[in-house]
């Protein structure tokens, strides 16, 4: 092909009037172009071809781009979303801390006032310690007479007559004041007498004999209080 080339440029540069060429010569002067041409012209299909092929491949590689491109995006948008979710958590977490304060002050608060009411109740329990040693000492009787009636559903205690409250051995029996509370099974029973006698009465839940109670004496006189405690058998 070299050799075709080189004598169809001698042609080219040879004057027309330096020889003339029969019409054989010319139809082999052609076949010698065609035949140098051809691999030109089969060259550039090839390079028409080429390039075809790489603006194809450029076009996918655009194509594939702009879906990294939209994958990029999406997850630019899926970044924001997370972000703003945790933007809210943080929000959230920052209230359950003002919530959680608030309950920690009130619980303070509750402790400070339930501390103010151990103290006043101490108060109280010295103030009801005062009263009892306040004013003249008196005695309770040693001992009392319970009373159970069924039929009237009643329980009467009574103090016999050489065995009465009494003041430096002066017998006292209407002067003090008696307020009792007598524990029945599931419902407890007030009465107020005196230390002559005191009488629960209409006892709604009365016990089977046998039963074991418990009553609270709470005696009073001139501003002195005495505490009895009784433990009864229903017969």
């Amino acid at each position: 092909m070299l050799i075709y080339s080189v004598l169809i440029l001698l042609l080219l540069i040879t004057p027309k009037n330096t020889y003339a060429l029969s019409k054989a010569d010319t139809r082999i002067v052609e076949t010698m172009i065609n035949t140098a041409i051809r691999p030109i012209n089969t060259a550039i299909t090839n390079i028409r071809a080429a390039a075809l092929s790489l603006k194809n491949r450029v076009t996918d590689v655009e194509t594939n781009i702009a879906g990294m491109l939209d994958r990029l995006i999406a997850a630019e948008s899926s970044i924001n979303s997370i972000q703003l979710t945790t933007l809210n958590l943080q929000n959230r977490v920052v209230d359950a801390d003002t919530i959680t304060t608030g309950i920690l002050d009130r619980v303070a608060t509750s402790e400070a006032n339930i501390a103010s009411n151990e103290v006043k109740l101490t108060d109280f329990g010295n103030r009801i310690n005062n009263l009892e040693n306040a004013g003249p000492d008196f005695q309770p009787p040693v001992s009392w007479l319970p009373i159970f009636s069924s039929t009237n559903r009643t329980l009467t205690i009574a103090t016999s007559k050489t065995d009465k409250c009494n003041w430096n051995g002066v017998s006292l029996t209407q002067q003090v004041q008696v307020r009792g509370t007598a524990h029945f099974p599931g419902l407890d029973s007030f009465a107020v007498g005196n230390c002559d006698v005191i009488v629960f009465t209409n006892i709604v839940n009365y016990p089977p004999p046998g039963t074991n109670i418990s009553v609270d004496l709470n005696l009073f006189w001139q501003e002195k209080i005495r505490h009895v405690q009784l433990n009864l058998t229903v017969i």
